[in-house]
């Protein structure tokens, strides 16, 4: 009976990742292209996964074309209003320094390190650096701010630390990311890979 039950574990670790993935990934085709329905029902483009297929092109040629068809200026003049708004203002720029952050070019998860968060030196938790210079929140006591991202998730805890409690890593960011998402149950790569 004991081994019953180890095969039974056994299996659910090869079978679990791959059931939600694919959950997942069906979910959202089913999702996207339900967003589309009207759009080539019954004819040659009426396929699983039209939306995700429609909504990637859509964006590529928004960021193709917009920087050519809206000049800087207008851009930034158009972002101050919306940033100006009440409620929209503030969605608006949290949104958008978000997505710089993942994939503008003022990427901030750049900069992986290990921060000591006691006297002793027995705790310790992965982040990465988000800011060096606190001045616009008024402090200037040789802190930066940290995110640690939280396992299983993809939010975060921001932690303004003093500097000398920060050791950089020599480490890839998406390997350290990975590990912090997993909980620390997947191994970093190693370097000569």
């Amino acid at each position: 009976m004991k081994r019953y039950f180890q095969y039974f574990f056994q299996g659910l670790l090869y079978i679990v990742p791959i059931a939600v993935t694919v959950w997942v990934l069906v979910w959202a085709v089913n999702a996207t292209d339900r967003l589309f329905k009207w759009l080539g029902e019954g004819t040659i483009i009426d396929f699983p996964g039209r939306g995700i297929i429609l909504i990637v092109l859509l964006i590529s040629l928004v960021g193709y074309f917009a920087p050519k068809l809206i000049s800087p200026s207008i851009a930034s003049w158009w972002q101050g209003r919306l940033k100006k708004m009440p409620l929209i203002g503030m969605i608006y720029s949290s949104v958008r320094d978000l997505m710089e952050a993942f994939v503008g070019k003022k990427n901030k998860f750049n900069t992986p390190v290990l921060v000591c968060l006691d006297n002793d030196g027995i705790q310790h938790r992965l982040g990465f650096i988000t800011s060096e210079n606190l001045d616009l929140v008024g402090i200037r006591d040789n802190k930066i701010a940290v995110i640690f991202p939280i396992s299983y998730g993809m939010f975060g805890e921001l932690v303004i630390v003093p500097a000398n409690r920060v050791e950089k890593l020599d480490a890839s960011s998406a390997e350290v990311m990975k590990f912090i998402v997993s909980g620390g149950v997947i191994n970093i790569d190693d370097k000569d890979k």
